[in-house]
């Protein structure tokens, strides 16, 4: 460590790179030793963090909205699970904003299994369902997505998604 941050952070810093996987340097073709400096960075909690988790464990849906918006924003992958757990928890109580936001994120996974060649069935019907339950508790920008989604759908694939959004607990009425 050349710059100790006390707190525990130093050991955290050590702990993590002792993870790390590195390529050996080359010269030649051939490995050689090198010494190199890594930075690690740290992303404390802030005081807004710890008031949105309060508020999220106690199931406030748009602290759970806001605070898997912190996470995803930080772009650390540890924090993307939590994120997405937090976003599905808001969305399974009815907040239109989350459900639209789980359909775009089911509808990007099926993008990039189209991408990959493999199957997409489950996604596709994911995020038409996640984007009608949305609409359907007034969030306008999901008619725009459901209107680019369905032509890529199979008839079944729909009738699927439908039938899980009429039953889905709490579905607003079409």
């Amino acid at each position: 460590v050349l710059r100790t941050l006390g707190l525990g952070l130093d050991e955290k810093a050590i702990e993590a790179v002792k993870n790390w996987r590195f390529a050996p340097a080359m010269k030649d073709g051939k490995p050689v030793a090198v010494q190199i400096n890594v930075g690690v960075n740290f992303h404390l909690l802030g005081k807004r963090i710890v008031e949105l988790e309060k508020k999220a464990n106690t199931g406030d849906p748009n602290a759970e909205l806001e605070l898997s918006r912190a996470y995803f924003a930080d772009g650390d992958d540890s924090q993307k699970t939590r994120a997405l757990e937090l976003l599905q928890r808001a969305a399974n109580q009815g907040l239109a904003q989350a459900q639209f936001l789980m359909g775009e994120h089911a509808y990007a996974d099926a993008r990039q299994e189209d991408r990959q060649g493999t199957s997409s069935y489950v996604d596709y019907v994911k995020a038409y369902m996640w984007y009608e339950l949305a609409l359907r508790r007034g969030y306008k920008q999901s008619d725009k997505m459901l209107k680019e989604l369905a032509p890529k759908m199979s008839p079944e694939q729909l009738s699927d998604a439908r039938n899980r959004a009429d039953n889905w607990p709490n579905s607003p009425a079409k």
